[in-house]
């Protein structure tokens, strides 16, 4: 594998500036709440026998989202989700076509993350009033649900001037959040003690399965077959993802690092680890916390479904260095004060600003995989700020021949390691550079180009 800027595209941008195939089948229930004395038709608008009306919630009360955890039986593509419903006319407010949002998302510590797939219905219940019958919001994009694992069905009108709705609902606890006011139709209630009728229905996909390379999980910076918990980590593979992307704004939620990006999420012994990059080749993602040491299982999940076992070294430390390959050469990920890049000009071309240290300079290095830090920074969240190495009295950092003065080494984001470090007096070129960490070394070769 060679060290491309590809592959570390996630921290080029930080350090530049600092279809799937139809489904064969409908398939099977993977969830449901309807109990056996409802009567649910998939025609609507239908009859509901055996349920109750959950309040009514008009857009003078602001709406309401409801959002409710469910767990499949059997792993499947989605393929359809039935919610038990009542759509309310009323009058000068339900002026178009009652239209909700149904959102799949996955689970962040027992509240909606990520969004995995977001279905719009429109027309529900034909539009007419006070009608009460099943809406079913059919999969376009049919992401894999991996039986055990706990995702969100989180619904809402898109517009919550035209559309008022009642939920019907079963006794079945479940939790039920809610972004909006809400008044309760009788004393003392609260949105805990009832939950929404509704089933999620899956098949088997044709689609291109994902498959991880021999040898394919390696360390994000170094490529090497070692990672530890909070490191940042490579998988290379096919049919990876449907779609090339980084991690946007829109995908943080709650101070969380995204656990998947359009569908595609990662396990490690059955842990989520947080995704930041995602493409039909290659996904970067970060080690949760807990994992190893020893031998550990990655797995990759799609919309098209889950990828076979891939295998790697999971140890207490995995430390190296990010790097930036030039003519076959890698060079430390450096940057001065000012984000310039430490580097011989035109390194990266002639769009990206860099120049050689020279003796005396205050550069900052960067890698991943140094270890604890204090205060603990725990993977998958988010942060921006300088956390140190906890046994950062345990570091060493050569440049050729010559030790190199730390003025600061600890995480300065999410698994990221910033080192600030005074360039020692070495003669000019390229000069190795490696750091040491309670025994475990970075990679070599790495150069830092110095020049006086």
């Amino acid at each position: 594998m060679n060290n491309t800027m590809i592959r570390n595209s996630w921290l080029a941008g930080l350090l530049a500036t600092l279809l799937l195939a139809p489904a064969v089948s409908r398939g099977q229930t993977l969830f449901s709440t309807f109990g056996p004395a409802e009567t649910f038709q998939a025609s609507v608008p239908g009859a509901s026998v055996g349920t109750g009306v959950l309040g009514g919630f008009p857009v003078s009360d602001g709406g309401i989202t409801v959002a409710v955890a469910f767990t499949p039986s059997v792993s499947a593509n989605l393929s359809w989700i039935d919610l038990a419903m009542q759509y309310v006319y009323v009058a000068d407010k339900a002026t178009g076509p009652a239209s909700l949002d149904v959102v799949v998302a996955s689970d962040w510590g027992g509240f909606p993350g990520g969004t995995i797939e977001t279905i719009q219905v429109t027309n529900a219940l034909g539009s007419i009033p006070n009608a009460v019958g099943v809406v079913s919001a059919n999969s376009v994009s049919q992401p894999f649900l991996l039986a055990g694992t706990q995702y969100w069905v989180v619904v809402a009108p898109p517009d919550l001037r035209n559309t008022s709705f009642f939920w019907l609902f079963n006794p079945v606890n479940l939790k039920i959040t809610s972004t909006s006011k809400l008044d309760g139709p009788w004393p003392g209630y609260t949105t805990d003690e009832i939950a929404p009728a509704f089933a999620v229905f899956g098949m088997q996909n044709a689609g291109r399965q994902p498959a991880l390379d021999a040898g394919g999980v390696v360390d994000a910076a170094s490529f090497r077959p070692t990672i530890s918990p909070g490191s940042w980590f490579s998988i290379f593979g096919t049919n990876l993802s449907p779609v090339t992307r980084t991690w946007q704004a829109s995908d943080f939620i709650g101070g969380a690092l995204p656990l998947s990006l359009n569908g595609v999420a990662v396990q490690i012994d059955g842990n989520p680890a947080a995704v930041s990059y995602v493409s039909p080749g290659q996904i970067n993602a970060q080690v949760p916390d807990g994992v190893g040491p020893g031998t550990v299982n990655v797995q990759v999940i799609t919309p098209s479904g889950p990828s076979g076992l891939g295998q790697v070294t999971a140890g207490q430390l995995a430390p190296s260095f990010f790097t930036y390959s030039s003519a076959g050469t890698s060079y430390v990920a450096a940057t001065f004060a000012d984000g310039t890049i430490v580097g011989r000009s035109g390194l990266l071309g002639s769009g990206v600003p860099s120049r050689p240290a020279k003796p005396g300079d205050v550069i900052s290095l960067y890698g991943t995989g140094f270890g604890p830090t204090t205060p603990n920074v725990s993977a998958g969240a988010l942060f921006s700020g300088a956390a140190p190495l906890a046994a950062a009295g345990q570091l060493a950092i050569v440049a050729g021949s010559a030790p190199v003065t730390v003025q600061f080494a600890g995480l300065s984001e999410a698994g990221l390691y910033q080192f600030n470090v005074i360039v020692p007096e070495v003669p000019d070129g390229d000069q190795l550079i490696a750091a040491q960490i309670n025994g475990p070394a970075t990679q070599q070769p790495v150069y830092l180009t110095i020049q006086h």
